[in-house]
């Protein structure tokens, strides 16, 4: 027993040495913690370390039950402190076993975050926008999201999110640059309103000057014909 908790404990320290530094088999680790996580090995996994916890509170209360004894003034035989040595040693190892198996899984999920986020940091540098005229164009791809998407499918909500605020950014860009051609098109109309106002103004005071110009002749008219009836009427006597 003692033997085999030894060699899971060292075991563990390796991997653990292997996820702390950046090194090819770190890599190969990952992957294979990745493909292990898969599955019924969670499972299985959480049923040795439950198996483990179980056996560690039986050689506490195995170690205090012995110590009870001697607080109450029962024998205490060389065999018994052999007995309380052999399960605290036993209870320590499993408790540093269960520690290095938690540190092994922790640390393997921060690298799988730590991947994810540095992969996410480089396509929102890709994702910029440029602006030409009135259009905006984005640089990033639908594949490399796709590809993210794959690599990292523990994490799609986070992905889907970043996503989302992308094609949002996106979004309030064309909303702005059609708002800029709706207000120049206001713009426009509006002069043109003014310069149709203006020019139906010159064109009522043209009308106004040619009616009064109109009267005038009209009454020249007259004036004429009154003049040639009675300069006719002077001829006839």
């Amino acid at each position: 027993m003692l033997f085999l908790l030894f060699s899971l404990i060292l075991s563990e320290l390796l991997l653990l040495l292997i996820l702390s530094f950046k090194t090819p088999f770190r890599k190969l680790l990952i992957l294979l913690l990745d493909t292990t996580k898969q599955g019924q090995a969670p499972l299985i996994a959480k049923a040795i370390a439950a198996t483990v916890y179980a056996l560690l509170m039986s050689r506490l209360y195995s170690f205090i039950e012995i110590r009870r004894r001697f607080n109450d003034g029962g024998a205490f035989g060389s065999t018994d402190q052999v007995l309380m040595g052999h399960y605290l040693l036993q209870a320590t190892l499993m408790g540093i076993f269960l520690f290095l198996g938690l540190m092994i899984d922790r640390l393997h999920h921060y690298i799988r975050e730590l991947r994810l986020l540095r992969k996410s940091m480089k396509i929102l540098k890709k994702t910029q926008y440029s602006s030409n005229g009135d259009a905006w164009t984005r640089e990033v791809t639908k594949e490399e999201i796709e590809e993210l998407k794959t690599n990292n499918g523990h994490l799609n909500f986070e992905i889907n999110q970043k996503e989302g605020i992308t094609a949002l950014k996106m979004k309030i860009k064309q909303l702005e640059s059609e708002c800029g051609t709706k207000g120049k098109e206001k713009k426009t109309a509006e002069a043109s309103s003014v310069a149709l106002t203006k020019q139906f103004e010159g064109i009522q005071l043209k009308y106004n000057e040619l009616q009064e110009e109109n009267m005038k002749l009209r009454k020249q008219l007259k004036s004429l014909d009154r003049k040639w009836s009675s300069s006719r009427g002077k001829k006839n006597e």
